[in-house]
C-alpha cells in the first residue's frame, strides 16, 4: 500500500436523524434531579424514556460531515461520514446534561437512531476535525465517580469551559476533548480480562497536544459508566467516492476498513444488548 494521506474537514450538514424536539422538554438541571435517586437499572430505563420523548437538545439534529481521503492499494478513496456535533445529552440547548451511560444503553440509543458508536480511529478523526477542542478535566477517582452527583459536577466544568472560551461558537460546532468515548472495537470480544467477560471499551480524552489520556481499555464491565464517558452517535450510512455505503460494511472489508479502523476488520461493530 502506498503512503496514504488524510484530509479532514467538517461542515454542518442539513441532514438529520429526525431528532424532533418537544417544546415541553425538561431542562438538564431538572433531569439531573430526576435521575439522582435512581439505581443504574432504573436510571437507564428513565434515560431511554426521555430519549423516546425527544428530550434532548436540538443541536443534536445537526450531524457534521467528516471527510477522509486516503490512497489504499494504489487507489484513491474519499469517505464522507456524519457524526453528532457533541456527545449525547438530555435537556434543552441552554441547559443540557452530557449523560454517561453503559454501552448497553448507548448501543440501544444508537440503534434507535440508526447510528453506530465510533471506532478508535473515528474518535481520532473527530478530534482532528473539531472546531472546539476542550481540554480534559479529570476528577479525582472515588466510588462517587459513577454517581449522578459527579456526572453533574463534570457537566458543570464542561459548561464553564464552553462559556469561558467558546461562547461565540454555535452549538452545532463539532467539539471533542471533554469526554472519553465508548467505542466499538475487537476488544469487546477479544483479549478479555479474566473477571470482565463482557466489557465496555473506552478510548480518548485527547489533550491539547492531540494525544489521548485513555488508551483503548476493556477492564470495566458492560454495566459500568463513570463521569468521563461520552456517547458519540455516528450515522451508519456514508458516501464512498460518491456512492452510498454503510460503515459496518466498510469495517468488514479488509482494505476499506483502514479508512476508519486501525485494528483491521471489526466483524462485530456493536455491543450485544440481549
Amino acid at each position: 500500500m502506498k503512503k496514504y494521506f488524510l484530509i479532514f474537514f467538517a461542515f454542518f450538514n442539513s441532514c438529520s436523524v429526525n431528532l424532533e424536539n418537544n417544546s415541553s422538554n425538561l431542562t438538564g438541571s431538572k433531569i439531573i434531579k430526576l435521575l439522582d435517586t435512581l439505581n443504574l437499572q432504573d436510571r437507564e430505563k428513565k434515560i431511554f424514556e426521555l430519549v423516546e420523548k425527544k428530550n434532548y437538545p436540538p443541536f443534536l439534529d445537526n450531524f457534521v460531515k467528516i471527510s477522509i481521503k486516503e490512497e489504499l492499494n494504489g487507489k484513491d478513496y474519499l469517505l464522507e461520514y456524519f457524526v453528532a456535533p457533541d456527545y449525547f445529552s438530555l435537556g434543552v440547548e441552554n441547559d443540557y446534561f452530557l449523560i454517561p451511560m453503559s454501552p448497553l444503553l448507548a448501543q440501544k440509543i444508537a440503534d434507535y437512531f440508526d447510528c453506530m458508536l465510533p471506532t478508535k480511529r473515528i474518535v481520532d478523526q473527530i478530534y482532528s476535525a473539531s472546531g472546539i477542542k476542550y481540554y480534559p478535566q479529570p476528577i479525582k477517582p472515588s466510588p462517587e465517580m459513577i454517581s449522578i452527583k459527579v456526572f453533574a459536577k463534570h457537566n458543570d466544568s464542561v459548561r464553564i469551559q464552553r462559556e469561558t472560551y467558546f461562547s461565540s461558537l454555535s452549538f452545532n460546532t463539532l467539539c471533542s476533548g471533554h469526554k472519553k468515548d465508548v467505542i466499538i472495537s475487537n476488544l469487546i470480544y477479544n483479549n478479555l480480562k479474566p473477571k470482565v467477560p463482557k466489557p465496555v471499551v473506552i478510548y480518548g480524552w485527547h489533550k491539547p497536544d492531540g494525544l489521548p489520556i485513555q488508551p483503548p481499555y476493556n477492564g470495566h464491565d458492560e454495566n459500568y459508566a463513570d463521569y468521563s464517558h461520552g456517547i458519540r452517535l455516528v450515522k451508519k450510512y456514508a458516501f464512498l467516492n460518491g456512492d452510498k455505503v454503510f460503515l459496518p460494511d466498510i469495517l468488514n472489508d479488509s482494505t476499506l476498513c483502514k479508512l476508519i479502523s486501525d485494528e483491521g476488520i471489526i466483524p462485530k461493530p456493536y455491543y450485544i444488548t440481549y
